[in-house]
C-alpha cells in the first residue's frame, strides 16, 4: 500500500469511526430497554427515537397500578418532545382526538388490522378496546381504552405510517394486558 493509498484508508477509517460514535442514526443515547413501560422489542420502536444526545422518559405506563384507568408517558430528546402515548378511558376515538389535542381527522385515517380496533396517520396511531374497570366504590370508572400515541419520528410521512402501524397493535395488546380490565370484557 503506498503513501496515497494508505491516506485514503486512513481518512476513511476515520469517517466511519466519527459516523459511528452516534450510532446509525446519529443517536448518543442508548434506546431504553422497553417502549414506555411495555416490553416490546426494540426493532419494534427504535425508528421512532431520533437522533440527540440526552433521552428523558417520564412518566412512563409501568408507573400506574394495574387499577389505573389513565395512564401516561412522555419521552424527551434533549429536552423536546418527542414520543407521547396517552391510554385512558375515553369512549371514542373523536374524543381521544380532542383529549390528546391531536391535530388530526378521522376521515383522513387509515384502518390498522388487528386484534383491536386501530387507526394511523402520519405521526399518529390510536386503538380501542373494550375494558371495564371499576373503582374501589364499585362504580363504572371506564368501558372502553383509549390508547393515543404520537412520534415525531420517523420525519418521513409513509415511513411513519407504516411504524406506527406495526407498533399500535402489540402495544395496545401490552397496555391492555397491564390494566385490570374484567375478563370478560377484553377482547380475544
Amino acid at each position: 500500500m503506498n503513501r496515497s493509498e494508505r491516506s485514503g484508508a486512513l481518512a476513511l477509517a476515520l469517517a466511519a469511526l466519527l459516523l459511528g460514535c452516534g450510532g446509525p442514526s446519529g443517536r448518543e443515547y442508548a434506546l431504553p430497554r422497553n417502549f414506555c413501560g411495555v416490553d416490546l422489542p426494540q426493532e419494534d420502536f427504535e425508528s421512532l427515537f431520533p437522533a440527540g444526545s440526552k433521552l428523558l422518559i417520564q412518566p412512563s405506563f409501568d408507573d400506574s397500578s394495574a387499577w389505573a384507568g389513565s395512564r401516561y408517558c412522555r419521552i424527551a430528546v434533549d429536552g423536546d418532545d418527542v414520543i407521547r402515548a396517552d391510554a385512558n378511558g375515553v369512549d371514542s376515538f373523536e374524543g381521544a382526538i380532542v383529549h390528546s389535542d391531536l391535530s388530526v381527522e378521522m376521515d383522513e385515517a387509515e384502518p390498522v388490522e388487528g386484534e383491536f380496533d386501530a387507526f394511523v396517520w402520519p405521526h399518529v396511531a390510536m386503538a380501542t378496546a373494550p375494558c371495564h374497570l371499576d373503582s374501589g366504590a364499585g362504580f363504572n370508572t371506564i368501558e372502553t381504552l383509549t390508547l393515543a400515541l404520537t412520534a415525531d419520528s420517523p420525519g418521513d410521512d409513509d415511513e411513519s405510517v407504516r411504524v406506527l402501524s406495526e407498533l399500535i397493535q402489540p402495544f395496545m395488546a401490552a397496555t391492555v394486558e397491564m390494566t385490570a380490565c374484567q375478563e370478560g370484557d377484553r377482547q380475544s
